[in-house]
């Protein structure tokens, strides 16, 4: 199967976009490993690679890469942590992506699918602790009955397997109490809004150095929310007053962006 000229042009600005943005993140961040990035640009110029979407037919339509592990190293200790102090932190982000390159740059939802996972590893007196954080995107599977809890079709949860998979079935809570989390919508991230949240939430001093002293950083950032936080939040608008969609005609309901809405 032939990926078609406009597609692999389009997945061959995105694998240059995110070269661009490993080589600035590099020179601020030194010791983190960033190496995962680069599968995702070999998966994007590769032309015989062509993403899978769960157990859909094949498309050649479609874009996406897998960045696994990449690792960040904190150059400082956090301040504020439970408990208190940690030694050796380091966060892993892994994503997976997967998307229609017609719907770039449009109003319509743009992804066909999405995996987002965040570990933070540290050590507190010789215990070892994690944390986690996951982003995905619904699987809408015709005949699946919903859950009772709200679902929306982007969101954020604290824990979720790979704590699991990390500590096993028996997690030494403490006094803290554990309940099958909410699901909190957010906008789609592709590896560089990913990286700019993590960024700004974790190495927040990194981030700042970036934003106010690189327009470079900024410029990217910039187009890739017009790309992903763009359609999101024109769309969610839209619930309130269709005049937002400029008359584009499009299939992402605004119900499904945040379940809460009336």
């Amino acid at each position: 199967m032939v990926i078609p000229k406009a597609v692999f042009k389009k997945r061959k600005e995105l694998a240059k976009d995110i070269s661009n943005f490993l080589q600035i993140i590099s020179i601020e961040l030194p010791n983190s490993n960033f190496s995962g990035i680069q599968s995702a640009i070999s998966d994007l110029y590769n032309a015989k690679y062509i993403p899978q979407v769960y157990d859909k037919p094949t498309d050649p339509d479609i874009w996406g890469y897998d960045a696994p592990d990449v690792l960040f190293r904190f150059p400082k200790m956090p301040e504020k942590s439970k408990p208190h102090p940690l030694k050796s932190v380091e966060l892993l982000f892994t994503i997976q992506i997967r998307g229609k390159t017609e719907h770039l740059q449009t109003f319509n939802d743009p992804l066909e699918s999405l995996a987002f996972d965040v570990i933070i590893k540290a050590e507190h007196k010789e215990k070892k602790m994690l944390t986690s954080y996951h982003l995905d995107r619904h699987i809408y599977k015709e005949g699946d009955n919903e859950s009772l809890e709200a679902h929306p079709c982007y969101h954020f949860q604290f824990g979720g397997k790979k704590m699991i998979d990390e500590h096993g079935k028996e997690i030494d809570s403490g006094g803290i109490l554990f309940l099958n989390p909410p699901r909190i919508s957010h906008y789609p991230m592709d590896l560089i809004l990913g990286i700019d949240f993590l960024l700004s939430n974790f190495l927040p001093l990194n981030w700042r150095n970036l934003t106010q002293n690189n327009d470079e950083y900024n410029a990217i950032v910039e187009k890739y929310q017009g790309l992903f936080l763009k359609p999101y939040a024109i769309n969610f608008a839209s619930h309130w007053d269709r005049r937002v969609l400029n008359g584009s005609q499009i299939n992402w309901n605004p119900i499904s962006i945040c379940p809460q809405i009336i």
